[in-house]
């Protein structure tokens, strides 16, 4: 019985030691590339509708920032392209690739009185590197600084397409 029992262990415990590496080929998320989605709000309605149905609607700059989170090695931004809340393309920020060196980071600017995007605005990021890297981090500053009133908060991007693809 012993014996039984001391083997269902090492049974137990060698196939413990083998799960990890067949559950993540890359525990770390390291790619070659990577498409992702921000959510960019060059508005956001607010308070009471007025008496035609409509919220106030409060105007924010966005800055959008790009960071390479590699330590090792450089990644390449394909395209930043700007959308509005219907889909339509407004602008592309990256109209030639750009190489961000490691933990090199960029940013692209949206001012509050440009309005195109709405409160459903997106850009889409597109990035690529020789070899595995950490993933491209793409975070969306939304603020607006005036007077004793201030607004500020972070959208952050998401992958729509793991290969850097543009979907």
């Amino acid at each position: 019985m012993k014996r039984m029992r001391a083997g269902l262990l090492a049974l137990l415990l060698a196939g413990m030691a083998v799960a990890p590496g067949a559950v993540a080929a890359d525990p770390a998320g390291r790619s070659r590339g990577q498409t992702l989605y921000v959510p960019v709000y060059s508005s956001v309605l607010h308070g009471n509708q007025d008496r035609s149905g409509n919220p106030g609607e409060w105007l924010l700059s966005v800055m959008v920032s790009l960071r390479n989170t590699d330590p090792r090695l450089p990644v390449r931004i394909t395209a930043a392209r700007y959308y509005d809340g219907a889909g339509t393309l407004l602008r592309e920020y990256v109209t030639e690739p750009k190489t961000l060196a490691p933990l090199a980071s960029m940013a692209t600017f949206i001012e509050n009185r440009d309005t195109a995007g709405g409160s459903g605005g997106s850009l889409v990021v597109t990035w690529e590197a020789e070899g595995a890297a950490s993933p491209l981090l793409v975070e969306a500053l939304h603020t607006d600084l005036f007077g004793t009133r201030s607004i500020s908060f972070v959208s952050r991007g998401e992958v729509i397409a793991p290969d850097g693809k543009a979907p």
